[in-house]
């Protein structure tokens, strides 16, 4: 009489995965709190300038978002971890609670991810719409982008449905009913991520190059800047979907540990921007500030003249670029517009 194939036990085991998931989120969320310490306190200073609190609330209403949600997910993944190896008592143990794929903390908690990509992303799309403020047609650039945006959506609620209806014994990563909808949101969100940030930096460079004969070195170093700081961010969040769908492709329950943190990550990544980039301004408008005092001309001197009698002369005023009615002068708007992201 034959016996049925005993199950080979994982490599990585979902008891294991699970407390290496909260310890790495709980790090990840640690880093979120501070850097999202530091966001508030430079939206604050913000305020003291006139006009540009007001400009700068909607990225706020985001960077809160995103705190907000990685908090209630780390919160979920601690409450998940205390069921199933405290007051679980089911024959089967933690393994059982963890394998219960439409547990609702599950359900609850594949929602809260799938929110703050989306949200992520669409303010990834709307940086972009900002920054080709003025360039015709300008809903063309975000076409593309919208539609990935919307398309990922659509597979992010099928995979939801089905992970709080199918009511098996696995984990996400081995329930292969998942895996089309899981890759075609992975997939739709790095296309989006890619193309999106490769649009921003292209205009950042077009701007440099045409800003780079009629204003001081400084002014178009500075947009280069802007574009480094949208790449380093991006790569950071990119690079955690990326190992996430790889975890899922090879059925690996260290895909936990990945998802976690791309939660986190997604709003550490947003924070970071905004921190630099305003860091970025404040640098600048101090920058301008000095000179403008440096640039002052000097008081007058008293000197003689040919009939003896002392006289005042000025120094001739310091030459200044006037935008006023210059041809270049949409580019320093398109600047000016950059600067408010």
């Amino acid at each position: 009489m034959s016996h049925p194939p005993m199950r080979r036990p994982p490599i990585f085991p979902i008891t294991e995965a699970q407390l290496v998931s909260l310890f790495m989120q709980s790090f990840a969320f640690g880093v979120h709190a501070l850097v999202f310490a530091v966001c508030m306190h430079r939206w604050f200073c913000r305020f003291q300038i006139a006009g540009l609190g007001t400009k700068s609330w909607p990225w706020m209403v985001v960077a809160t978002s995103l705190f907000i949600l990685g908090g209630v997910d780390v919160s979920l993944n601690l409450y998940d971890n205390i069921i199933a190896f405290v007051f679980f008592k089911r024959p089967g143990g933690a393994d059982l609670q963890f394998e219960t794929i439409s547990n609702w903390i599950n359900i609850v908690r594949s929602v809260l991810y799938f929110l703050v990509a989306m949200l992520s992303d669409a303010a990834l799309i709307y940086r972009c719409w900002i920054v080709y403020a003025h360039w015709k047609p300008r809903w063309a650039v975000i076409v593309l982008p919208t539609l990935l945006w919307l398309g990922a959506i659509v597979c992010a609620t099928v995979d939801v449905y089905y992970v709080s209806t199918l009511h098996k014994l696995a984990t996400i990563p081995h329930e292969k009913t998942l895996r089309p909808y899981l890759f075609a949101t992975y997939l739709m969100s790095l296309l989006l991520n890619f193309l999106v940030t490769g649009l921003i930096v292209y205009r950042m460079r077009a701007l440099s190059k045409q800003t780079s004969s009629f204003i001081r070195q400084q002014r178009w170093n500075r947009l280069k800047t802007v574009s480094r700081i949208f790449m380093e961010s991006a790569l950071m969040y990119t690079l955690s979907v990326v190992i996430s769908a790889v975890m899922e492709m090879i059925s690996n329950d260290a895909f936990y540990g990945t998802t976690d943190v791309s939660v986190e990550l997604a709003g550490i990544a947003f924070d970071l921007i905004i921190i630099r980039l305003w860091t970025e301004n404040t640098r600048e408008e101090s920058r301008t500030i000095t000179e403008s005092f440096i640039m002052e001309p000097p008081p007058a001197r008293p000197r003689l003249n040919s009939l003896g009698h002392y006289q005042l002369r000025f120094p001739p005023p310091p030459s200044r670029v006037s935008f006023a009615h210059s041809e270049r002068g949409s580019v320093h708007t398109n600047i000016s517009k950059v600067r408010r992201i």
